[in-house]
């Protein structure tokens, strides 16, 4: 899976969850977790070896991010998860 997959498949999940204001304020990249919270975001044709990155996003100045992502059962799989209520936490600045 590809960096661009996820970051399409995120995009409609925080367009459904956010503000309008929030949606105009927000960023969000891929990084590996090995890289830590602030790492640098993967060009959108890397390809993704399983449970090895995470997303980083910044709202209205407040950082966060998700839990490790679980990519060994493809695009169908993280997406289910994202429905069912996947991780995401907010990280204080």
């Amino acid at each position: 899976m590809q960096v661009w997959e996820v970051k399409r498949l995120l995009q409609p999940m925080f367009e459904s969850m956010l503000t309008s204001e929030e949606l105009r304020s927000l960023t969000f990249r891929v990084v590996r977790v090995v890289d830590g919270m602030n790492g640098r975001g993967l060009p959108d044709s890397d390809v993704i070896e399983l449970s090895r990155v995470w997303v980083r996003w910044q709202i209205a100045g407040e950082d966060g991010g998700s839990g490790s992502l679980i990519l060994e059962n493809g695009i169908d799989s993280l997406a289910s998860g994202f429905h069912e209520g996947g991780s995401a936490r907010r990280v204080k600045s």
